[in-house]
C-alpha cells in the first residue's frame, strides 16, 4: 500500500482523494494498510462479500472476452505453425505473444468504461442490481452459492475534492 501511495502522490495529483475498490478479502482489510491508506487519501471501498462476479469491472467485461480471445490467438499459432501435419507444442513465448495479442484486442478505454458501467460503480448506479435481485428474491428455491474463484486485483479511481470537476480512471 505503501508502493501505491507514493505513486499516486508522484502523479502530482494536488489535494485530491482516492478510491481503491478492493474485494472482501481479510489481507486487505490490515489496520498498517487502511492507515497507510488514509496517510495518502486513499479511500478503501470493499465490494459485499460473495458479489465480486457482479461487482468487479475486470470480471464483468474484461476477463471473459480475453480468455476468448486468448484462445483464438493459440488456435492461430497453432494452425500457423502446425501445417505440417505434425503436433504443434506451444512455446513461452507463444503464449506471450497470444496473451499480448488477445489482451490488445479486448482492452480498450471503452470496454474499461463499460466495465465500471456494467457494475454500477462509475458512474455509480447503486439501483443496478435492483431488478436482479428482486428476481431472486422472488424464486424461492434458488438461494446464493458463494464463488470459490479467487478474487481479481482492485480497481482504482481518481476522485477530485472539487464537485464540479469529472473523475478520472487510473484503472487504465
Amino acid at each position: 500500500m505503501e508502493d501505491l501511495g507514493k505513486y499516486l502522490q508522484s502523479l502530482n495529483y494536488g489535494d485530491d482523494n482516492f478510491i481503491l475498490i478492493i474485494d472482501n478479502s481479510r489481507v486487505h482489510l490490515a489496520l498498517e494498510d487502511i492507515e497507510t491508506a488514509l496517510k495518502y487519501r486513499i479511500h478503501l471501498v470493499s465490494l459485499i462479500k460473495n458479489t465480486t462476479g457482479e461487482t468487479q469491472p475486470l470480471d464483468k467485461v474484461i476477463f471473459g472476452p480475453f480468455k476468448r480471445e486468448l484462445e483464438v490467438q493459440k488456435e492461430l499459432v497453432i494452425y500457423k505453425d502446425g501445417m505440417n501435419g505434425t503436433i504443434y507444442k506451444l512455446q513461452k513465448r507463444d503464449l506471450v505473444k497470444c496473451s499480448t495479442l488477445a489482451m490488445r484486442k479486448v482492452d480498450t478505454p471503452e470496454n474499461r468504461a463499460a466495465a465500471f458501467r456494467s457494475t454500477g460503480l462509475w458512474p455509480c448506479d447503486p439501483h443496478i442490481f435492483d431488478q436482479k435481485f428482486a428476481v431472486l428474491r422472488s424464486s424461492s428455491s434458488s438461494s446464493a452459492v458463494p464463488s470459490n474463484s479467487p478474487s481479481p486485483a482492485p480497481s482504482l479511481v481518481n476522485v477530485q475534492e472539487k464537485p464540479d470537476v469529472s473523475t478520472r480512471d487510473l484503472a487504465g
